[in-house]
């Protein structure tokens, strides 16, 4: 069958796929049902490229989804195997979007333009909820730092969790340098996009978005050096130093987030009842009872379902001084698939982490993208949440899916 090309070289099941995941984007700061209408238009946009035959079958059996369609088919086998029952559906349903996503993907190149203009204008609109959460914060400035030294964050214009924000944000600055040093029509706007992330990023201090992407920043220097050596345009170097001495002496926000982080790590070295409350604190706390949940049944895992109690059960077991209303689950998604679903969940995970390795990507964005991933799912368990899953996916499809064109 022929397939119908218009100018951004694209067939219309392609587009349809490209406009769906814009829209969820664009819609995922103001509606938790974002990733819900996505699940449906991606299985509509699989359905339509087999269809037209820009998706062959042979492409869903892809190596580089297959850790994700193990993953899957562990969520699917998991009420069966712990409960005897029929498969969960909440489960299955939260991670069908994971493997579909990258799937309904495959084959679309990143560089095409219609993708590059979507993502262009999510970035737009998470920058502008971005700007309007800074004013906020501005006319509320006293009020607001008295609130970050308790632990709490600067309020957004958005439904969605403050840490996922962040995360969305410094994901969104690596795909506005990824932009920058490849697009032709719109170099300057990504450049100004970028900057302007930068600085909400900062301002808004979600610590799980600065802290991965300022390793993700680490990653992506090392290697640069490594690979460029005398090639090296040392001028790049100086501003990525400078930075964040910067922001810290001009950003009032990221100073009292600075303020609240070093109190959590002095109450952290305490231990005692003072760990309630605490940040870090009570995340540590949740890694203990999260290893000794795995303990208690190592190979096999709790099942979803019995989790949540198998969690507090753990926490009565290592003698935790929390308070039963923050005795959280574990901040960790190594740790938490590992206690929900065993020894084979944890495999798929950690495999999933070795795909680019595999692939042998040698596109620019992809390794600091993987490394922000990689430390979000230390101090965070995206996949439990819908706006991790599709952060998650979405970013797996462009850079890792997406046909590999180098910049070197």
């Amino acid at each position: 069958m022929r397939i119908e090309k218009l100018r951004i070289g694209l067939s219309r099941g392609q587009q349809f796929v490209v406009l769906s995941v814009v829209f969820a984007l664009a819609l995922s700061p103001v509606s938790k049902a974002a990733v819900s209408i996505l699940s449906g238009f991606t299985a509509l946009g699989i359905v339509f490229r087999i269809y037209e035959g820009s998706l062959q079958w042979r492409d869903v059996f892809k190596r580089t989804l297959l850790p994700l369609a193990i993953l899957l088919l562990i969520q699917i086998l998991d009420a069966p195997i712990h409960q005897g029952v029929w498969p969960d559906l909440k489960y299955v349903g939260l991670w069908l979007p994971l493997f579909l996503i990258p799937c309904a993907f495959s084959g679309i190149s990143v560089d095409s333009a219609l993708v590059e203009i979507g993502l262009l204008f999510v970035a737009l609109i998470f920058l502008a909820i971005a700007l309007g959460s800074i004013v906020n914060y501005g006319l509320h400035m006293e009020e607001v730092n008295r609130m970050l030294l308790e632990s709490k964050h600067v309020p957004l214009f958005s439904t969605m969790h403050h840490i996922y924000f962040g995360l969305y944000l410094a994901a969104l600055i690596w795909v506005s340098v990824y932009y920058y040093l490849r697009s032709r029509r719109y170099r300057r706007a990504w450049i100004w996009i970028g900057a302007a992330l930068v600085i909400c990023l900062h301002v808004l201090s979600s610590r799980t978005g600065l802290l991965g992407f300022y390793a993700s920043i680490a990653v992506f220097g090392l290697v640069q050096v490594f690979k460029l050596r005398d090639r090296l345009n040392w001028k790049w170097v100086l501003p990525a130093l400078i930075i964040p001495v910067l922001a810290f002496f001009f950003i009032p926000s990221l100073k009292y987030k600075w303020v609240n982080s070093m109190e959590d790590i002095r109450a952290l070295r305490a231990g005692g009842e003072d760990l309630n409350f605490k940040s870090f604190g009570m995340r540590v706390e949740s890694w203990k009872a999260g290893l000794q949940a795995i303990q208690n049944s190592p190979v096999m895992g709790h099942g979803n379902a019995a989790y949540k109690k198998e969690i507090q059960r753990a926490y009565e077991q290592i003698q935790t001084p929390l308070i039963p209303l923050n005795r959280i689950e574990p901040h960790n998604q190594f740790i938490e698939t590992w206690g929900r679903n065993g020894l084979a969940g944890l495999f798929a995970l950690m495999l999933l982490f070795l795909v680019p390795f595999s692939v042998r990507s040698r596109r620019m964005i992809a390794l600091p993208l993987w490394m922000l991933f990689l430390f979000a799912f230390l101090l965070e368990s995206v996949l439990q949440r819908q706006m991790g899953i599709l952060l998650f996916s979405v970013f797996y499809a462009f850079f890792i899916i997406s046909p590999n064109n180098s910049i070197d």
